[in-house]
């Protein structure tokens, strides 16, 4: 990951990721900004560093006014968008996110999905598993479909489109003759049927 052997390189993989999962474990008695503090210690960031990202990260997905309350006092999509915060404290290469808008309420999703497009802007790398088809085809360059643990498709979303659902198929009902249109429109597209020119 990023250059570095998994097995060998394992504390510089850590530096160099971020982890979202879909059923994080949190800890419910601390504040949210001590939550964020502990995890930026773990990644061996400077204080100050932490505090600056931790404040920046909290405004941005609308939770600064929750930081000095205790994290089991959040609702779901609050917790969500915290852990999320935590995931990308240190400011990793790499992302890792499983379904992180499930419990979100539509303004909260919006917010991380452009967060997201941020990052992919800023050259990063997000792997992000989820059943929102929308949201994968917005988000992704290239997309794989995974069912039982293996890859079924892959490419970008246009390619599976095409691939699993064929060339688009679009009715027509014009509301008067075409005056010999027909054969401009057959060099242009692919017209399977039409009616009286």
């Amino acid at each position: 990951i990023a250059g570095f052997d998994t097995v060998k390189d394992a504390q510089s993989v850590r530096q160099v990721i971020g982890l979202l999962t879909e059923f994080p474990g949190l800890y419910l008695r601390m504040k949210g900004l001590d939550y964020l503090r502990f995890f930026g210690e773990l990644q061996n960031m400077p204080r100050d560093r932490i505090r600056s990202r931790s404040e920046q990260l909290l405004k941005r997905f609308e939770l600064w006014d929750a930081h000095d309350k205790q994290v089991g006092k959040y609702s779901k999509g609050m917790k969500q968008k915290l852990t999320l915060v935590r995931a990308m404290l240190h400011d990793p290469q790499v992302l890792f996110l499983d379904e992180p808008t499930s419990a979100m309420d539509p303004h909260s999703a919006k917010l991380v999905r452009d967060a997201m497009t941020d990052l992919r802007h800023e050259r990063r790398t997000i792997v992000l598993c989820t059943h929102n088809l929308a949201e994968a085809e917005q988000l992704a360059d290239r997309i794989a479909i995974v069912r039982r643990g293996q890859i079924i498709a892959q490419g970008t979303p246009m390619e599976l489109k095409k691939q699993l659902l064929g060339d688009p198929l679009m009715e027509l009902r014009l509301a008067g003759p075409m005056n010999g249109l027909v054969n401009y429109l057959q060099d242009k597209v692919n017209v399977v049927t039409h009616g009286e020119d």
